[in-house]
């Protein structure tokens, strides 16, 4: 497999960064309608970027061995209340998959 060098690895966090709220949202609507799985971004046409939700088993299917262990663990033990978990499909066959925890604010002020 290709190694994904680490200006290619900044790229992605950056867009991730951008649009988080946006995959936020997806992850969590497709967390409550399909259950447990992960935000896939693909990037293989980047600029150009397509996103969408998949549960375990259509990552399976439509994206294909995990890249490792870890990529495993997160997808079965992250906490969808306050992760998220996004596979990128990058250029050549790479596969990046990262875990954010957030915190979600809903408009109230504490004092």
């Amino acid at each position: 497999m290709n190694q994904v060098t680490t200006a290619v690895q900044s790229d992605v966090l950056n867009y991730i960064i951008a649009s988080f709220e946006t995959i936020a949202a997806e992850a969590q609507s497709g967390y409550e309608n399909e259950g447990r799985g992960a935000v896939v971004l693909d990037l293989r046409d980047s600029p150009q970027v397509s996103g969408h939700y998949l549960s375990l088993s259509r990552i399976l299917i439509e994206v294909g061995p995990l890249p490792d262990d870890k990529a495993g663990e997160y997808l079965l033990t992250y906490n969808p209340a306050s992760e998220v978990v996004i596979l990128t499909k990058l250029p050549g066959d790479r596969v990046l998959l990262f875990k954010f925890a957030f915190e979600m604010n809903d408009g109230s002020k504490k004092d």
